[in-house]
């Protein structure tokens, strides 16, 4: 999935040339972005998160729907590092991502 190695590689506008300009992405218990322009602004408020490494233990693709699951590790830029468990569970339309659903869990907790 090219989504996610964009992600791998901080990749902001290979990420964003991969949704749908109507794109939603709903972080569980945590933020419910709309639009190509919001998600643009998220990454631009956000432009010290930067993801060290990442693991895929499962990538499934069936119809319409994708989803990977692993482990990342990403960095704030203020000598804070995070390692979390996470799932993505994507939704195409017109081969663009339209819907990205995903879920986190902090590995030190």
């Amino acid at each position: 999935m090219e989504i996610v190695t964009a992600f791998d590689n901080n990749d902001i506008e290979g990420i964003l040339n991969c949704v749908t300009d109507d794109i939603e992405w709903e972080m569980l218990g945590e933020n419910n972005l709309k639009g190509k322009e919001t998600l643009r602004k998220f990454f631009s408020d956000h432009a010290d998160m930067k993801m060290i490494s990442a693991t895929k233990d499962n990538i499934i693709i069936e119809g319409d729907r994708g989803s990977v699951s692993g482990s990342v590790q990403c960095s704030n830029g203020k000598d804070q590092t995070f390692n979390l468990y996470y799932c993505d569970i994507y939704e195409v339309k017109d081969n663009k991502i339209s819907k990205i659903i995903s879920y986190t869990v902090n590995k030190n907790k």
